[in-house]
């Protein structure tokens, strides 16, 4: 037995392990502007991907996701730690600040229902293991009694699939509203 952990020790000292990057790209703002030099609204991007892994941080009005759908942001970057795309709960915007193709309309929503992004990010972003440059998109639709203040009277929990090798590169929203669990 001490043998057996001796090599596992000395084969992990050998090789370096490459880890994931896929959370390289954060984004800090409070609402969009509409006027590119405005600083003070618009947002800053932390940026990890760099070679002693001291983020760059730099400011970027040219982004049109707004923070006021949600309390945070979801960003995804790829396995080289290069920014993909970012969630707010709402709406997709890619690494060329474009809307990403067929991302509107999440789910159709009943009269009753609403997207859960209140009080929490948008939504939760994960790397599709089996298919590369794909990711799977998982947020919550809320039931709501439509009385003073609304109360949340149920859940669903739908996934959604953005396929980054589609639109040349800029992304599309594949498999969109798929419900996979249901309470009330």
């Amino acid at each position: 037995m001490p043998l057996l952990l001796l090599l596992v020790v000395f084969f992990l000292a050998k090789y370096d392990l490459n880890c994931q990057k896929h959370d390289y790209t954060w984004l800090w703002g409070y609402d969009r502007s509409d006027l590119m030099n405005d600083s003070v609204y618009g947002t800053t991007i932390m940026d990890f991907n760099t070679l002693d892994l001291i983020p760059k941080i730099y400011y970027d009005g040219k982004k049109i996701l707004d923070f006021d759908m949600s309390d945070g942001i979801n960003c995804i970057s790829d396995s080289n730690g290069m920014y993909q795309f970012s969630f707010n709960g709402e709406e997709f915007e890619n690494f060329k600040n474009k809307l990403i193709k067929n991302s509107q309309s999440l789910y159709n929503l009943g009269f009753d229902e609403d997207i859960c992004w209140a009080g929490g990010n948008g939504g939760l972003i994960i790397p599709n293991f089996s298919k590369p440059n794909s990711y799977l998109v998982y947020f919550m639709v809320c039931n709501f009694f439509r009385t003073s203040p609304p109360h949340t009277g149920g859940f669903k929990l739908i996934q959604c699939e953005i396929d980054m090798n589609l639109n040349n590169g800029e992304g599309e929203m594949i498999n969109k509203g798929k419900v996979i669990f249901k309470d009330t």
